[in-house]
């Protein structure tokens, strides 16, 4: 009994030193990875071949929203190992950050699934489907994704706050049962069920539209030469969503096995021995899914097809000539 008890207790320690040190340096690296990344992203959409785009603009409010959540959640979540969180000592700032965290995580997928949606009215062979590709439209869709997230999730504002066990204090969002419950599931609808579904739905779609322009018979004339230089972006910008959803997809389905596991043994008491696993696999989990919200430039510099290379070529040359940005 006293050799068991020695070794959970050796165990839980490195379970535990393991979590931190996956939490102080994993996220370290993606703090990094992500400021430079999503400045360049947003930088790189705003330029005058990409500004029309509505898809674009989808994507370069994506890299807004992934910077302010590096920036907001990530590199605080990295000071927490140094206990430097104010968020676990000040309530007012403990619910500004699960706000922040849930509203922009799922705001920012939610943009990754307009986008698809948008590629696959701009492949549609009906004009009027295309004609509802605008960036009015888009503009639209974003204030009504913001307004709708917030409706969901303003409830932290009240839920949210600091909690003390009596052995350490923590910022928790579950300070009632209610409040766990009702937080976990509002994030697996909208942050896995609603937009998976979207982006499978549009995704047949545009295949079968990308598959009927395919057997269509274009001729290519001085007159429409310019719509079919704009038929080559809408096409690359279409590698560059595919690329967002394979690693959207691969970077929330563990997260939400994860959660999905906590709502069903959310009664079910734990042993000292339980939580430490339960921690270590929640910070992994966690870090897979900040993937999405960090690696996303290197991802569409690699794979996002020749636009978005030769965006950046051409953005940095025009910096160093002119020197400015």
């Amino acid at each position: 009994m006293q050799a068991t008890l020695s070794t959970n207790s050796t165990l839980i320690t490195l379970l535990n030193s393991i979590t931190l040190s996956i939490s102080r340096y994993g996220f370290f690296i993606f703090v990094i990875f992500g400021t430079i990344g999503n400045i360049l992203n947003v930088l790189i959409f705003y330029q005058k071949k990409l500004r029309a785009s509505p898809c674009a603009l989808y994507l370069r409010t994506s890299s807004c929203i992934d910077l302010v959540l590096t920036l907001g959640i990530s590199l605080p979540r990295m000071l927490t190992t140094y206990d430097l969180d104010y968020s676990a000592k000040i309530g007012i700032i403990c619910k500004m950050r699960h706000f922040t965290y849930y509203s922009l995580s799922i705001l920012s997928v939610w943009m990754v699934a307009l986008a698809a949606v948008d590629r696959f009215l701009i492949t549609s062979p009906l004009a009027k489907r295309r004609q509802m590709s605008s960036l009015r439209n888009a503009y639209r869709l974003i204030s009504a994704s913001a307004i709708l997230v917030t409706l969901v999730f303003g409830n932290l504002f009240y839920c949210a706050d600091v909690v003390d066990n009596g052995v350490i204090t923590s910022c928790s969002a579950s300070t009632t049962r209610q409040c766990g419950f009702y937080n976990q599931i509002a994030r697996l609808v909208t942050v896995l069920c609603i937009p998976e579904m979207v982006i499978i739905a549009v995704s047949i779609n545009m295949t079968r539209n990308l598959r009927y322009l395919k057997q269509a018979t274009v001729t290519i004339t001085s007159i429409r030469s310019a719509q079919y230089r704009v038929r080559k972006i809408d096409r690359q910008l279409i590698k560059l969503v595919t690329c967002e959803i394979v690693m959207l997809t691969v970077s929330w389905i563990p997260l939400g096995i994860q959660r999905m596991y906590a709502l069903v043994t959310y009664d079910i008491p734990r042993s000292a021995l339980c939580k430490s696993i339960e921690a270590l696999s929640d910070e992994i989990t966690s870090m897979i899914s900040r993937m999405d919200n960090s690696l996303s430039f290197y991802v569409y510099l690699f794979a996002g097809g020749i636009l978005f290379r030769q965006t950046l070529q051409s953005w940095f040359k025009n910096t160093v000539k002119h020197g400015r940005v």
